[in-house]
């Protein structure tokens, strides 16, 4: 998180796990500052997760490597969690297309699973 002023941030790096949120997204943290209460203002980016399933080496490598390689194309930042967890910032104005299909094409080949991040809205979870 980066502070903007007057208690607000802006997301920083691309959610993994908190749906409905983005890069450059303002928003509101807990007067600890350790979770995100509320959500002030879309940046327009929008974040795409996908799950690649275990496969055997080399075979998981090539599709990582092929997801990252079409998401530069496109110009879509990425960060990684572990082998098999990546995210893609898609930032205003970016043609997605091409990122999607290589998507659509990994799950038809039951190598991943894959979504937009913002499929559900932001919302607070439990009572931590």
């Amino acid at each position: 998180m980066k502070e903007l002023g007057d208690g607000l941030f802006g997301v920083s790096c691309i959610p993994f796990c908190a749906l409905g949120l983005a890069v450059n997204d303002t928003v509101a943290l807990d007067p600890g500052g350790s979770r995100v209460t509320t959500l002030c203002a879309q940046s327009g980016h929008r974040v795409l997760r996908a799950l690649l399933y275990p496969a055997p080496e080399p075979g998981l490598t090539a599709v990582r490597d092929g997801l990252t390689a079409t998401g530069r194309r496109i110009g879509a930042a990425h960060e990684h969690h572990g082998d098999r967890f990546i995210v893609f910032d898609v930032g205003p104005g970016t043609h997605s297309a091409p990122l999607e299909q290589a998507l659509m094409a990994g799950a038809q080949a039951q190598q991943l699973r894959w979504d937009w991040g913002d499929r559900i809205p932001f919302q607070v979870s439990g009572n931590g």
